[in-house]
Order: C-alpha cells, then sequence, then structure tokens
C-alpha cells in the first residue's frame, strides 16, 4: 500500500509540477483565541498585517453577498467561475462558498503585493458517499507564513502557521498546494487542470447533486437563524495563534 501511493503520488506530481500534495491520517485539536497583554515588535508587525487583510475581508463583504442559489444555478455557477466573473455577479451560495471566496481574495492579495498560495484540501465527510474539498490561502509576510482560512459561516480565521488542516473531527486525506499564480479570468478547473485526479475520493458530480439535495428553502433560513444567533451577519476575522496538529 505504501509502494501504491508513494507511485500514485509521483504520477500526480508529474502532471502538475506547480502542485505539492501532502497526504494526512490525523485529526487536529481545536484552536485557542491568542490574548496577550503587552505588544512586542513581533506583535505590532502582525498586528499591520492583520488590519491588511480585516481591509480584504470586509472588501468582499462589500461586494459580495451570501445568497440562496436554485438547483440550476449551484449546476451552471459551482466550481464554473473565476475570481473577476464572482465580482461581476456579486453573490456567492451559502453551502461551501469558501472556493469563491479564495478565488477573490487570491486575486486581491496579488494585486496588494502579497504572493499567496492557493491550497485545496481534500476531507472525509460520514454525510457523503465521496469526499468533500475545502479552500484556504496561505501568504508569507516578512519570512513568516499564515493562513487564511473562510472556516464556517461567517468566520474567516486569520493564524500565523502553515495551513494544518480543516479540524474539528474531520480527516484530512490529501492537501494540495498551488504554487503557479491563478489567473482571475479562470475558473478552479482552467487554474487547474486535471484538479480531480490528485484526490482519492472526491466526485465533482456527487457534489453536486449532494448541494441540490440540501438545498431546500427551509435550510437556508435556518442558516440565516444560527447567523443571526451568532450575531455575525457580515464576514468577521478571528486571529488566532500558531498551533501544531496532535
Amino acid at each position: 500500500m505504501c509502494i501504491k501511493r508513494f507511485l500514485l503520488s509521483e504520477i500526480k506530481k508529474s502532471i502538475n509540477p506547480n502542485l505539492i500534495m501532502t497526504t494526512h491520517k490525523y485529526h487536529y485539536s481545536s484552536l485557542k483565541n491568542m490574548a496577550q497583554s503587552t505588544i512586542s515588535p513581533e506583535q505590532a508587525k502582525e498586528t499591520s498585517l492583520e488590519t491588511r487583510i480585516g481591509g480584504i475581508i470586509r472588501f468582499l463583504d462589500d461586494h459580495i453577498d451570501i445568497i440562496r442559489w436554485e438547483d440550476d444555478e449551484i449546476a451552471e455557477k459551482f466550481a464554473k467561475r473565476s475570481a473577476n466573473k464572482i465580482l461581476e455577479q456579486g453573490n456567492v451560495h451559502y453551502m461551501n462558498p469558501c472556493l469563491d471566496y479564495t478565488l477573490v481574495a487570491y486575486d486581491k492579495l496579488r494585486k496588494e503585493g502579497f504572493h499567496p498560495t492557493w491550497i485545496v484540501e481534500e476531507i472525509r465527510k460520514d454525510d457523503r458517499p465521496c469526499s468533500a474539498v475545502h479552500f484556504v490561502i496561505e501568504l508569507i509576510y516578512e519570512g513568516e507564513t499564515y493562513y487564511l482560512d473562510f472556516k464556517k459561516h461567517r468566520q474567516v480565521v486569520f493564524s500565523k502557521g502553515e495551513y494544518p488542516g480543516f479540524g474539528e473531527g474531520k480527516e484530512t486525506i490529501n492537501i494540495i498546494r498551488q504554487r503557479k499564480t491563478l489567473d482571475p479570468d479562470k475558473n478552479m478547473f482552467e487554474n487547474m487542470p486535471g484538479i480531480e485526479t490528485f484526490f482519492d475520493y472526491f466526485d465533482f458530480q456527487a457534489t453536486i447533486e449532494h448541494l441540490q439535495r440540501e438545498n431546500a428553502p427551509h435550510k437556508f433560513n435556518q442558516y440565516l437563524d444560527e447567523l443571526s444567533a451568532e450575531g455575525h451577519k457580515s464576514l468577521y476575522l478571528v486571529t488566532q495563534a500558531s498551533h501544531s496538529p496532535v
């Protein structure tokens, strides 16, 4: 089995050398909020970065509404829009919006002088026959690595360190880092040709069908109620301390 996975990894790398894939077979602990009483030069640097990241999050919130698509819109739009097309249409579907948000945030970071890395994570989920995918951004600022994760609902996690995986009891199967610059006029498939071949269990059509099955109006209303209960109808940034897998 080890030899099989090694050969598969080598084949995948030969298809697109700009992709770097790692495999994880463990879970991650929950994150703890960073709370310190004094400000060091290192903290001052991170505060300046957080301010810039916060501005990007506000830009997304000002220009992109989160709505419920009809089933035919899910089939037409999910994973098939570029960063520029997302901004032009001005909305994302309330389920699995991390792909669209990361595409736009990635392009915004590039325009502000950063060199972000787009991350695609394959996750095993108990409620699906196939795996799910999650999208995250890493960036380097003054020699340090940080990641930006549109985690859940309207929460956006910003943390120092390499992205460790989704966590929360979900098993990470593969993490792919796209080193090649993304084109803001291309969608996911155009920016990463052959993307499905890099996953062990992901099925794009099965994902579309799952989203359509879960797309009942009452579930969107439930989602809105949850946002109201949490007190966050807008995107909000959560800064967390660096951490390591356990």
